[in-house]
């Protein structure tokens, strides 16, 4: 299936989906979606009607316990569900400029907490119903609580999956991230 989606800024766009003569002749192979048969057509995905049937997944456990991995997994595996994975860590990994970080580790710490409440504001005012895994690593347990509180008041069932692994396995990781980064580990 093919869904249309055109994002530009500063532009004008005119698609042409087989209402008017083409400014150039298309392949020969070529069918323009207005041309196409109803039986041709699927239906996009369905909105959820009920925040109550929406899934809402609060990841929680050490750092570097496999949180992210286990939350793409299930983004992975059920595309049905078309689930939004947000976290703290990924909207700051998205602040760039040109492919460079705009965030020095100075000021690392303090975008961190800006960017945190950012993300739980938005968690909040998603207008439409949305399946959502929240991956921010390692929120402080009050931060947690209340946001699982304000999500509850708003219809939601949220459910939180704790990720916990051996002390040997957990070692080793932190053994391999502090190796990859050539940063220390602090808890």
């Amino acid at each position: 299936a093919m869904f249309p989606h055109v994002s530009v800024k500063n532009a004008k766009v005119i698609c042409n989906f087989g209402l008017r003569a083409p400014t150039f002749p298309p392949p020969s192979d070529y069918t323009f979606i207005g041309d196409l048969k109803q039986a041709d057509l699927i239906d996009g995905p369905k909105p959820i009607k009920n925040r109550s049937e929406c899934d809402v997944l609060m990841m929680v456990g050490p750092f570097g316990s496999g949180k992210t991995k286990w939350a793409t997994n299930q983004a992975c595996s059920y595309p049905s569900k078309y689930y939004h994975v947000v976290g703290t860590s990924s909207l700051m990994n998205n602040m760039t400029s040109n492919g460079k970080s705009l965030i020095s580790a100075v000021e690392n710490q303090k975008f961190y907490k800006m960017a945190e409440k950012a993300m739980h504001h938005l968690i909040l005012d998603f207008d439409q119903c949305r399946n959502i895994i929240i991956d921010d690593c390692n929120t402080d347990g009050d931060i947690r609580t209340e946001l699982l509180l304000a999500l509850v008041s708003k219809g939601y069932k949220p459910r939180v999956i704790v990720v916990i692994n051996s002390e040997e396995t957990q070692k080793a990781i932190i053994s391999k991230m502090v190796e990859s980064t050539g940063k220390p580990f602090t808890n």
